[in-house]
Order: C-alpha cells, then structure tokens, then sequence
C-alpha cells in the first residue's frame, strides 16, 4: 500500500465509522495533511482541525476548509479539543503516544493511533482495541 493509498484509506476508516461526529482533530498532522483533506472532502459538515507544534506544518491548511491550531501536547490548551468526538495521529513520535492518551481522557474523546511498527512494539499497545486496516494495524483508546 503507498502512503498517498493508506491516507485515503484511514480517511474512509474514520468516514465509515465517525460520521456522525461533530469534531476530529487530527494531532500531530506535520507535512502530511492528506488524511485530514480528504476527510474534509468526505465529511463537510464536520470541524475537522489539524494540530502541530509547528507553525510551518500548518501553513496554507486553511484553504482546504480545515482550521490549523498550533499548539503543544505536553502541556496542550484544552480548550482546542472540548466536544471532540476523535482525535487520531498518524506515525507520532513515542514520547507523544502517553500524552496524547491523557489529552482524550481529559476531553473523553476516542484516540486512534497508527504508529510506527518498532513504536508499537516499544509501546506496548496490549490495553488497546487493534483495528485492521489492509495490511496494517490502528489501535483505539476508549476513555472506559
């Protein structure tokens, strides 16, 4: 599968089975926003929000229709991401991982991950719901 083929891929995931949320906020989205322009186009009536430390990273996103916020995980702005149905990020650095998981457990939103494959190792993804999707794995936080 080709990285532009697996975007497309997560975008009809969360499409199937996120429809009805009122907000997703992609975390982490770095230079490579295709998964969140796509669910833009499949899911118009949804605030769809693309978050990076970065500044550079969220340059021109605005003009796919998403709303770019930059802000830091490690101490995040909770504000952002009250009412989010799903937060998701796509190959986040390790260090990341935990406070992502604390971030949805504070705003009791779902938190889907595809992380690096030795990350997941590292990780220890075992209290998680894994999600086939073709020949990869997700792995869904529910704030139980």
């Amino acid at each position: 599968m080709t990285n532009s083929s697996f975007y497309k891929e997560l975008a009809l995931f969360i499409f199937q089975n996120f429809r009805n949320a009122k907000k997703i906020i992609e975390l982490g989205v770095g230079f490579s926003p295709q998964t969140a322009i796509k669910l833009r186009q499949l899911l118009p009536r949804i605030e769809i929000i693309v978050v990076d430390k970065n500044p550079e990273a969220l340059k021109g996103l605005d003009s796919y229709g998403l709303k770019a916020v930059q802000d830091d995980l490690f101490n995040p702005k909770l504000e952002i991401y009250r009412s989010t149905d799903l937060l998701y990020s796509i190959h986040p650095p390790l260090e990341l991982i935990e406070p992502m998981k604390n971030l949805a457990e504070r705003v009791k939103a779902l938190l889907l991950i595809k992380p690096l494959s030795e990350d997941a190792y590292f990780y220890g993804f075992y209290k998680w719901k894994q999600v086939k999707l073709s020949p990869c794995t997700l792995y869904l936080w529910r704030n139980e």
